[in-house]
């Protein structure tokens, strides 16, 4: 009991630490908010692995990548977003979104297919191709001889 007695205030400090540290995830998980959603193409076809992001005109982008159902979850902080998904084949999708905290939004979004002809290509960045055939980079000509060394086994065992 007089151990007790003791550490009294010690034990008091420690709870007040507690409340005050609860208090404040509590706070912190009501100050952000989760869009989840499915990307899909306009046929209604999962797209998995497609990336999905939350952009602002002044803050750090927020990223995720879909699984391979093609669902997506990004936490964020209250905003004003634009909403972009993209894939392989698939056009750039942009949506503005307002996101109000302790509010989750799902946002199911549908990719277009790439047209020929179309605005914005998603896929490996362009490359210049050269002319890379073999008559380009070695003689047409007879390639010169070959000098062999005849070294034997037992000058290399050295």
């Amino acid at each position: 009991m007089r151990l007790i007695i003791q550490y009294a205030p010690v034990l008091r400090s420690w709870l007040a630490v507690l409340v005050i540290a609860t208090a404040n995830i509590g706070q912190a998980q009501s100050r952000t908010t989760t869009i989840t959603g499915t990307v899909t193409d306009v046929s209604g076809a999962l797209v998995p692995k497609a990336s999905v992001s939350l952009e602002t005109a002044s803050g750090p982008v927020l990223q995720a990548i879909a699984d391979n159902e093609g669902r997506f979850a990004i936490e964020a902080k209250p905003g004003e977003y634009v909403l972009k998904a993209s894939s392989l084949g698939f056009m750039t999708y942009r949506q503005p979104i307002h996101l109000v905290a302790a509010t989750p939004i799902k946002k199911d979004v549908k990719l277009q297919p790439v047209l020929l002809a179309g605005p914005e290509v998603v896929g490996p960045p362009q490359m210049e191709l050269l002319n890379a055939s073999l008559t380009s980079t070695l003689p047409l000509g007879a390639l010169p001889p070959f000098k062999l060394h005849s070294k034997r086994s037992k000058n290399l065992s050295r």
